[in-house]
């Protein structure tokens, strides 16, 4: 009922090209394992309380109506309305606060 069917070229070579998928999907697998534990050595640079945050801007030619709060700096040239709370404040020239800087 059932035969050994016998290998012929194009099993051959199907059978190849499955072994060189096995070893690039290993090869991929082994790549996404090393992102994985660079990843989580560097777990702790990338909390916030660790890495440097980037200066928030208020550009020229934009207004900004409302509070502001931020643990780093705020560099205003455009002009803001409201209360301020910022590590750092610098207003440029052209900047404009109408409210409390704290």
């Amino acid at each position: 009922m059932f035969s050994k069917k016998t290998p012929t070229i194009a099993d051959q070579d199907n059978e190849s090209s499955e072994h060189q998928d096995d070893a690039f999907s290993s090869a991929d697998n082994e790549h996404e394992s090393a992102i994985d534990n660079q990843s989580a050595n560097q777990g702790d640079l990338t909390s916030p309380a660790k890495r440097a945050t980037k200066p928030t801007i208020i550009s020229e030619g934009f207004e900004f109506v409302g509070n502001i709060t931020s643990d780093g700096t705020l560099n205003i040239a455009g002009v803001v309305k409201g209360k301020i709370s910022a590590k750092s404040i610098l207003v440029d020239a052209e900047g404009q606060v109408e409210g409390d800087l704290t």
